[in-house]
């Protein structure tokens, strides 16, 4: 679009921009034409070098630049009142519309400075514009017309008193004339009000377009100002979103190598332990081979049953040394069974069961104290209940109903797997055969009294 298309208003805004620019831009900058207009004084540059200025914008790129900012800059919070800002003839009446001098003044500056830009001009300011402009026009020719009626009514009404006044009666022919006259302007004001009235209706045509423009400009910026909200919005929640999402991932990919560390460490102490107690194992193991001069080639297992069957089994001897009952407690893992009444009615018989009880507990808590031996001890009767003994954990073991001591210590040595030491500590000869049968070592009820009371 060129600069002579646009609107009286857009076309007066550049000129008034591009006169300001020539001032305000260095002399070399500028085209040789415009630099002479740069000479003028600053009210005839608009006036008498509008069309070197126009020919200028319209030809030279880097000239319609320096305008276009001048434009920016004129248009300001008073851009109606700038400069450059499109302005009414001084005998133009006032505007028959309720469009703002502040809204025209924005169209102006938004088709000014497409064009300046080489973008498409805004249609729905360019078409305000031209409203505003046809409305000015309609409201200079009505005034028009409404002088020329009054000079024409004027006219008449001076005739008509000059006729009366003088006396004069014309003749048939002037009156005739003076009648033709008159019906001539009679015409001319119906044709001139009748023009009056189109001019009217169009204005009020004109006024109702600029109206329902202004109201969908009006309804087009509301919409826009609302999408462009949701969006904002939209855009912060999917940002928030995204945020949270990221710091989520961080977090889990923090969790896992932290967790996968864990594991590692979790990993490594175990291995360690496990490393630690081979190796304990295995020093034990090279300990007891030294301690027990464990010696090679000696009579394999099966060779001695066989031995054992031909020459007629026999159970092994009970033990019959203290000394033997510490060795064998001095095996690791060692497991010493007593049958409790049998021994405390060999030790003590004048006490009471219960102190019976209480005295033997006593002197088993002090042997476990002294070794390592797992120490189990068998009462007959179900309904006796005694508290643990203190200090180190004595198991005691009450036989239940219809059910002796005796096949409570049977069920004890059965449960052992076989090659366990194992010590059953009774004078009863049916449980010596029993237990010495199933591979358990008998131990003499009064040499266990000299063992836990050695002095007695």
């Amino acid at each position: 679009m060129h600069l002579a298309e646009l609107p009286e208003a857009v076309r007066t805004r550049v000129i008034a921009a591009a006169a300001v620019a020539v001032a305000a831009a260095p002399i070399e900058q500028l085209p040789a034409a415009v630099a002479a207009v740069a000479r003028f004084a600053p009210a005839k540059r608009a006036r008498s070098g509008a069309a070197v200025l126009a020919a200028a914008v319209e030809s030279d790129a880097g000239f319609r630049a320096l305008v276009a900012t001048a434009v920016r800059d004129l248009a300001g919070p008073s851009a109606a009142d700038s400069p450059g800002a499109y302005r009414p003839a001084a005998d133009t009446p006032v505007a028959l519309t309720d469009s703002p001098a502040a809204d025209e003044a924005d169209d102006v500056t938004a088709v000014a400075l497409a064009y300046l830009a080489g973008a498409e001009v805004p249609q729905a300011a360019l078409r305000r514009l031209r409203d505003q402009h046809s409305l000015a026009a309609a409201r200079r020719r009505i005034t028009e017309l409404e002088r020329e009626i009054d000079a024409l009514a004027g006219r008449l009404a001076g005739e008509s008193a000059a006729g009366g006044s003088a006396g004069i009666r014309p003749d048939a022919n002037s009156s005739n004339g003076s009648a033709a006259e008159l019906a001539r302007l009679a015409a001319q004001a119906q044709n001139l009000q009748g023009r009056l009235r189109e001019q009217g209706v169009r204005l009020r045509q004109a006024r109702d377009e600029a109206e329902a423009a202004r109201a969908e400009l009006q309804e087009l910026r509301h919409t826009a100002a609302q999408q462009r909200d949701r969006q904002q919005a939209e855009v912060a929640r999917l940002e928030d979103r995204v945020a949270m999402l990221n710091r989520r991932n961080e977090a889990m990919h923090t969790a896992t190598v932290t967790g996968r560390e864990a594991q590692q460490r979790e990993r490594g102490a175990a291995d360690r332990r496990i490393e630690l107690l081979l190796t304990a194992l295995a020093q034990s193991v090279t300990g007891l081979r030294r301690e027990w001069s464990l010696q090679s080639g000696g009579e394999l297992p099966g060779d001695r049953v066989a031995a054992e069957l031909r020459a007629g089994h026999r159970p092994a001897a009970p033990v019959s040394r203290v000394e033997q009952v510490s060795e064998l407690l001095a095996v690791p893992g060692a497991h010493l069974i007593v049958d409790g009444y049998n021994v405390t009615k060999t030790g003590y018989p004048q006490l009471t069961l219960t102190d019976q009880r209480d005295r033997l507990i006593r002197s088993l808590s002090a042997l476990a104290a002294r070794t390592s031996a797992e120490i189990t001890v068998v009462f007959d009767g179900a309904a006796v209940r005694t508290p643990p003994p203190a200090g180190r954990k004595i198991r005691v073991l009450f036989s239940p109903p219809e059910v002796i001591a005796d096949d409570v210590i049977r069920r004890l040595v059965a449960a052992e797997p076989v090659g366990r030491t194992l010590l059953v500590v009774t004078s009863d000869r049916a449980i010596a055969d029993d237990v010495a049968a199933a591979g358990a070592q008998v131990v003499p009820s009064e040499l266990l009294l000299r063992v836990v009371h050695p002095l007695g």
